[in-house]
């Protein structure tokens, strides 16, 4: 993910699809970050919280279809 002031970009790359969304800051706390996509209007929430960041929302319900929460996992080279 790339964000630049109000405005993100989600790339999401799979064995089963490529997907780019570009998405707006809707809200932004020390915890949560609320982004929506600016050709659905569906809504990306990523929090961080006791050093685990999860990302849910219908978002990303509508790109992995389920309704699960994801821990993103910070990986070091």
């Amino acid at each position: 993910m790339e964000i630049n002031g109000k405005r993100a970009t989600l790339k999401i790359d799979s064995y089963v699809e490529n997907v780019q969304k570009n998405l707006e800051v809707v809200t932004e706390s020390k915890e949560e970050l609320k982004l929506k996509d600016l050709s659905t209007g569906k809504i990306l929430t990523i929090s961080q919280k006791s050093g685990k960041i999860t990302m849910k929302g219908d978002l990303m319900e509508s790109i992995v279809k389920t309704s699960d929460q994801y821990e993103i996992e910070k990986i070091t080279k």
